[in-house]
């Protein structure tokens, strides 16, 4: 398999791994992983960690506490929600020829060497940590993939050559911020994704790729506030990472191993809105749209 010359900055976690399945498929292995370790998870005085050393031990540690939670949900709604589950795999694999084996991945059962064959685990105290931000000075030769885990300081857009690229789940500039795979259903009346080049502003970089998918109808509940969390839980445990995936994997195809090369397009950022995150009252409208 070629390798990309791409660093994945990776918040090791559904969103992660259906991103790093996306490169996969499209033929390719990141040239190298960095697999963030956030300490402040772990900073609290009741927490054993913090008490523990600085080592080898503490790390591993570290790492297992913070991949056991991150992949809590996936596992657990496999296990309790299977035709929740089985719905939505049905969806993706209608609308992006998904295969079993790549929708299990966002459970996080492979070990990182699978997609890549260097990977180098990072501590840091959050993003706004001045060693995250010698990491990122470090690799700005490369074009580097932000998989999540939190907002950036707007600082560290002032890196020179700084390219990172994400993928949104909404369709820019019309639905930017929080909650955009829900927006996008009850503004767009569809699923949007795009894919932009970051910059200091909120979702605001330059575009490189859109595309809007047709409302899915899945089986989910949303009779009182427990089942309306869990269906949002399975949303972000499956559905929109690998919708992310999807995208990523569709311009990687689409480069022909130049991803350095690609450019996108200004926003006019005078149109659309940035959203906050979904009250209740309108979440649950937004799923009982795609409720069957």
């Amino acid at each position: 398999m070629k390798t990309i010359n791409l660093v994945v900055l990776l918040n090791d976690s559904p969103m992660g791994r259906a991103y790093l399945r996306g490169i996969k498929d499209a033929g390719y292995k990141p040239k190298l992983i960095l697999n963030i370790i956030n300490k402040k998870a772990f900073s609290q005085d009741r927490n054993i960690i913090s008490i523990i050393p600085s080592g080898k031990i503490k790390s591993y540690l570290m790492e297992k506490i913070q991949h056991n939670s991150n992949f809590y949900w996936p596992n657990k709604l496999l296990k309790e929600k299977p035709n929740q589950v089985k719905s939505i795999f049905n969806y993706l694999r209608k609308q992006i020829k998904l295969s079993e084996e790549a929708f299990y991945d966002v459970c996080g059962k492979r070990s990182l060497k699978y997609y890549s064959d260097n990977i180098i685990n990072v501590e840091i105290n959050g993003f706004a940590d001045k060693n995250f931000s010698i990491l990122l000075e470090t690799y700005s030769s490369s074009t580097i993939l932000f998989t999540g885990g939190g907002l950036l300081p707007k600082k560290l857009f002032d890196i020179k050559k700084l390219r990172l690229l994400h993928v949104h789940p909404g369709i820019l500039p019309y639905i930017r911020g929080a909650d955009g795979f829900f927006w996008s259903i009850l503004i767009r009346k569809r699923l949007g994704l795009s894919c932009f080049i970051m910059n200091a502003g909120l979702d605001t970089g330059d575009l490189i790729k859109t595309i809007e998918l047709p409302m899915p109808k899945l089986e989910i509940n949303t009779k009182n506030e427990k089942n309306i969390k869990n269906t949002y839980r399975l949303i972000y445990s499956f559905l929109d990472p690998l919708l992310r995936g999807h995208l990523l994997q569709n311009i990687i195809v689409n480069t022909n191993n130049n991803i350095d090369t690609i450019r996108g397009k200004k926003q006019d950022i005078k149109k659309g809105k940035t959203y906050t995150f979904m009250s209740k009252k309108l979440l649950k409208i937004a799923l009982n749209i795609i409720s069957k």
